[in-house]
């Protein structure tokens, strides 16, 4: 699933993308930023309470579970996320 800012950006994955950013409306590569989904907080919670504590850390060192935030290098204006 991807979401933007604006209707006239490419679909947005895991890889940088190019668009025009509708900022300063310059083409460029978008820089990307990886952050832990709520889903990761949600399966850390989850194995807690299973009483695997010892693998609850393992959903934020895995890419299924983190949102990837896309943003213009030049003006650092937000383009859009990536969740998948």
């Amino acid at each position: 699933m991807s979401t933007s800012a604006n209707a006239s950006i490419p679909p947005l994955g895991m890889v940088s993308t190019q668009v025009t950013c509708p900022s300063c409306h310059a083409v460029v590569m978008t820089t990307i930023t990886k952050e832990s989904s709520q889903s990761s907080y949600w399966c850390c919670l989850l194995l807690c309470v299973l009483a695997l504590p010892c693998f609850a850390l393992v959903p934020f060192c895995l890419n299924k579970f983190k949102d990837f935030r896309h943003s213009c290098p030049l003006c650092s204006a937000h383009i859009g996320v990536y969740k998948q």
